[in-house]
């Protein structure tokens, strides 16, 4: 998610740089790194050569730009620091390019993910009553098609990617699977992860259309699978399903053509 909302945000000199680079080293599949990833193989080879293009000074303004690196202002005390990196070497650049390396709240997520899911921009949220939304301000990240384009990898990622189990009939969802290992005693340790899947729907229409947003985490889950899409994406699956109806989304009963050539496309810089 991090490498594409870069690709295609506002630094046109630096962008263009950075995908005719690309287009000379080798043939990018650049949409299998948000579909197929793992944290490990070519997919995860892939978003860290980008990365490494992008290098850590791009990539930390772009976790700046999504309300990442500071603890969320949303009128609580108690509310939690993210854990970041003390330098943005070579290392961090590459475990950051596919979702290692730093620590968010889900709440932090929920903002972060609103701006791909709203057109591009920013707003922080707020656990008090608004009233009158017109006076809140929020700030451009990505583009609106950087965040058609977003919404349109989210979905391939449900109907073809790791966050199949999360394809409910008619609701359009798209979404973003999460492994993260735990830490213990400063190191990463494999045998403790925290899965996730992270959910929009419905994907299609307009940007303005109203978008619902679901987030499911497990802490340590047990019982052989482990991985996000395994565990995390089938209960996001069944909360739209049994939500959705109360929100007024109506079941889409024709299945809507995606159209993998506008994924595929080159970015609107």
């Amino acid at each position: 998610m991090h490498f594409l909302s870069v690709l295609g945000a506002s630094r046109p000199s630096y962008l263009e740089h950075t995908l005719q680079s690309l287009r000379a080293c080798y043939e990018l599949d650049r949409w299998s790194c948000v579909v197929m990833i793992d944290n490990a193989g070519p997919e995860a080879d892939e978003c860290e050569r980008i990365a490494a293009l992008m290098g850590g000074e791009v990539m930390q303004s772009y976790y700046d730009e999504f309300g990442l690196l500071d603890r969320l202002q949303i009128g609580l005390a108690e509310s939690t620091a993210p854990l970041i990196p003390s330098r943005w070497d070579a290392n961090t650049i590459a475990s950051a390019s596919f979702g290692h390396a730093i620590g968010v709240t889900p709440l932090q997520m929920a903002a972060g993910v609103g701006a791909i899911m709203n057109g591009g921009e920013y707003v922080p949220l707020t656990l008090r009553p608004v009233t009158d939304r017109s006076g809140i301000r929020g700030r451009r990240v990505v583009s609106p098609q950087t965040s058609l384009q977003m919404l349109r990898l989210m979905r391939l990622n449900v109907t073809s990617g790791s966050g199949r189990r999360a394809d409910i009939e008619g609701f359009s969802v798209g979404g973003k699977t999460g492994t993260a290992e735990k830490y213990t005693n400063g190191r990463p340790d494999r045998t403790r992860v925290v899965s996730s899947f992270v959910s929009v729907f419905p994907t299609d229409g307009p940007l303005e259309a109203p978008r619902y947003f679901v987030l499911i985490l497990l802490d340590e889950p047990t019982g052989g699978a482990r991985t996000g899409g395994l565990v995390a994406a089938p209960a996001v699956g069944r909360v739209i399903d049994r939500s959705a109806r109360f929100l007024g989304v109506p079941r889409q009963m024709q299945r809507p053509q995606f159209d993998i050539a506008a994924v595929r496309g080159r970015p609107n810089l």
